[in-house]
């Protein structure tokens, strides 16, 4: 972990949060501020960062992503997805403390992430309340984001929730390379398994099926989407 009195560290930071709507308009008083207080997190594949039971933290992925776990009583916990560049967590449970849902976080890719304390983070916000409208818009999009996803992969065939979470994960997260949108995450198999929660042999039949169809082209870790038209009529079959 980094903190944040580096200067090539302060720098990092500062540049991935103006990156986002929800940090373009902060003035420099109370950017430094978070700044100081705030560290780089470094993880590799597989790493834990925390649970939201543990530490009052709100995280903004730089590179990489990161799984979101629901984490039951019984000690089980179950993915209920990703976070990619840009993406921020946490700052709802600051502002609901007494919320029972208790989520922890996990590096799905190697990835690097800026950790902010978000008592601080409240208080800067309430020192300067119109940056609360910005703050306001990245939730809102980002949860309207999030419940589209959700929908997809909650509704219809495993065939369609699948052909749905790759269509959501490459328009969120794909880079388009020669006409095609390249989701560059290592997504296992057992990844996608998870986040569905079925066996990785059902996914990997449906992915071949896609793959057999000229909609998608699988490598090792990495789904190229071919035909973005097609995945989208994939992802609304049998509905």
């Amino acid at each position: 972990m980094e903190s944040g009195d580096d200067a090539e560290c302060v720098a990092l930071m500062e540049r991935a949060l103006r990156l986002t709507e929800a940090f373009t308009n902060w003035p420099a008083a109370g950017m430094s501020r978070l700044l100081a207080a705030s560290s780089v997190g470094r993880f590799a594949r597989g790493d834990y960062l925390f649970s939201e039971g543990d530490r009052r933290e709100a995280i903004a992925v730089v590179s990489g992503y990161i799984t979101i776990r629901r984490a039951s009583a019984n000690g089980g916990r179950t993915p209920v997805g990703l976070a990619g560049p840009g993406i921020l967590i946490g700052v709802a449970r600051a502002i609901v403390e007494d919320d029972d849902e208790i989520y922890d976080y996990s590096a799905l890719d190697d990835s690097v992430v800026v950790l902010m304390p978000t008592p601080l983070l409240l208080q800067i916000l309430e020192q300067f309340p119109l940056l609360w409208r910005d703050m306001a818009l990245k939730l809102l999009k980002q949860n309207r984001a999030e419940m589209s996803t959700l929908m997809k992969r909650m509704i219809g065939t495993l065939s369609c929730r699948l052909a749905g979470t790759i269509e959501r994960l490459a328009t969120l997260y794909g880079v388009r390379e020669q006409g095609n949108v390249q989701v560059r995450l290592r997504l296992t198999q057992e990844d996608l398994a998870s986040i569905l929660q079925v066996t990785r042999q059902s996914v990997n039949k449906d992915l071949r099926m896609l793959e057999l169809r000229g909609v998608v082209a699988l490598d090792y870790n990495i789904i190229t989407v071919l035909d973005p038209e097609a995945l989208k009529k994939a992802a609304s079959e049998s509905r």
